[in-house]
């Protein structure tokens, strides 16, 4: 991840890229909207998220499996997931997530 700042109606969103609907509150950006700036090798690309984002730090060992029922439209963007304290956190791949949002 390159950058975190506050959002941009021109950016992708997120849930767009993985192929969901929109949730009701995330009709628009509003308050709450994030942008992240994300770069792969001397791709960059930046997508709209929703919500309070926190960033730690994960290792290999922490790393939960996607589920095999979990299907998306953009399936490889998904690698797996972690927990955070109570949370569910899902890791994305950043390489596809850039290809898809340049």
């Amino acid at each position: 991840m390159r950058s975190v700042r506050g959002a941009a109606a021109e950016r992708a969103p997120l849930w767009r890229l993985l192929g969901l609907s929109p949730a009701r509150e995330t009709d628009g950006l509003r308050d709450g909207a994030w942008v992240l700036g994300l770069a792969h090798g001397a791709a960059s690309a930046e997508v709209t998220v929703q919500g309070p984002i926190e960033l730690a730090e994960v290792s290999p060992a922490d790393l939960l499996q996607r589920p095999p029922a979990l299907v998306l439209a953009n399936n490889d963007l998904i690698f797996g997931f972690v927990r955070c304290a109570r949370e569910l956190v899902v890791l994305f791949d950043i390489p596809t997530l850039v290809a898809l949002a340049a």
